[in-house]
């Protein structure tokens, strides 16, 4: 679960749900920061988990998931389409396990400010 505290009341609410995926997982980081240069900090939050089972997919090490929740009066939404942009995912092992194949871009704080701050992001 993803709750928001208020610092001012001591009250909560629930803002999102973390995928599970049969196993532990961990908020990598949170953060805020104005996407849009509107004034109004968007909260970032970077979860992720290890997978355990068969996906499928040869994933190696842990599958992160990117959830943007933008204000929405004294509540937090989910953006659907900057969360979206940012998606989720893990790495990717080649068919024969030697290499990788694809390196999920955003496990981290700096990568995604690195990507919003970038001229392809604002175009």
């Amino acid at each position: 679960m993803c709750i928001f505290f208020r610092c001012s009341d001591g009250s909560e609410a629930l803002i999102g749900q973390l995928p599970y995926l049969a196993n532990t997982r961990n908020v990598e980081d949170a953060f805020l920061y104005d996407t849009d240069e509107a004034g109004v900090d968007d909260l970032f939050v970077i979860h992720s988990v290890e997978i355990r089972s068969d996906t499928g997919v040869k994933y190696f090490g842990r599958y992160y998931t990117i959830n943007i929740y933008k204000k929405d009066g004294d509540n937090f939404t989910r953006n659907e389409q900057l969360s979206t942009y940012f998606g989720f995912g893990g790495d990717i092992l080649e068919e024969n396990y030697k290499g990788l194949l694809y390196t999920f871009l955003y496990k981290n704080k700096v990568s995604i400010l690195r990507k919003i701050n970038s001229e392809a992001y604002k175009k």
